[in-house]
């Protein structure tokens, strides 16, 4: 019978954006928002990574999607 899962499973980080809203002090929405808590909180982001490390995460995400020239440029 085969397997149906590989025999070495890789765990993700968690919802990256959800879990840095959650505990960002800045108000939201802002087109930047992300950007914004990276510049000026940056130790909540190391803290959601390390959670997410000590949680099991093999692989760490980048919260950087709104980082894109158009949309820094846009705003």
């Amino acid at each position: 019978m085969h397997h149906l899962l590989p025999s070495k499973v890789v765990l993700l980080d968690g919802g990256l954006g959800q879990e840095i809203t959650r505990r960002s002090s800045r108000p939201e929405p802002h087109p930047l928002w992300s950007i914004m808590v990276m510049r000026e909180e940056p130790q909540t982001i190391v803290d959601v990574h390390r959670d997410f490390l000590m949680a099991g995460a093999r692989v760490l995400t980048l919260n950087n999607y709104a980082a894109t020239p158009l949309r820094l440029a846009r705003v």
